[in-house]
């Protein structure tokens, strides 16, 4: 890919192994660190080649979740090997991600039709899904915005509140509070003005 579009999307450090990292960069690989980030192995075979976010199952830290340009992507053996989980998306080009932890087992993640209808507002359409456990994807749309003319969602989830959820999209932030499946936009005073779109979410 051109070179002015490498950056790094996300980095998941292991909470047992603090050596370990793995780093999902946009346009171009899925790397390892197994030496602090002294040492690092390129993204093997089978792994997302446009990773836009990481995440690893707060039970089972060896399995990997990719929300990537390429699709959506598991990994039940640390990032040695993957596999494409789409059923149910009609946009595989995923975008932000969540995941809520037991006993909840629900996921969120945003996705669009493809890489100018995710970040580009003239070309904007995306889609909210929700999945439990191993199931499909389901599209959400209770509580959300058309997906025309919004750019794709980045998630929340909280710990310490299984089924918990929020996400922003062209500025409002949405919750939801039974693991996705219903959204409210929160009744929040912008003192200096809502942002026209969120890059990145967080809840402390």
């Amino acid at each position: 890919p051109r070179p002015y579009t490498h950056h790094v999307r996300a980095i998941l450090p292991d909470s047992e192994r603090p050596d370990d990292l793995h780093v999902a960069v946009e346009a171009g690989a899925l790397l390892r660190s197994e030496g602090a980030g002294s040492r690092w192995n390129d993204r093997v075979r089978s792994a997302p080649r446009d990773t836009h976010w990481l995440i690893a199952d707060p039970l089972e830290r060896r399995k990997l979740f990719s929300a990537a340009g390429d699709g959506f992507f598991e990994s039940s053996d640390d990032g040695e090997t993957w596999k494409r989980f789409e059923k149910g998306l009609d946009g595989t080009y995923c975008w932000g991600m969540a995941m809520s932890a037991w006993p909840s087992r629900a996921w969120v993640m945003s996705a669009a039709t493809g890489a100018y209808a995710a970040p580009y507002e003239q070309h904007a359409i995306s889609y909210v899904y929700r999945r439990e456990g191993d199931g499909h994807w389901q599209r959400v749309r209770s509580g959300l915005p058309d997906s025309q003319h919004h750019r794709a969602a980045v998630i929340a989830s909280v710990e310490g509140s299984p089924g918990v959820f929020f996400l922003s999209t062209e500025g409002p932030v949405f919750r939801s509070s039974d693991e996705g499946r219903e959204w409210r936009e929160l009744p929040i005073d912008w003192r200096n003005g809502r942002a026209k779109h969120a890059v990145d979410i967080a809840v402390g």
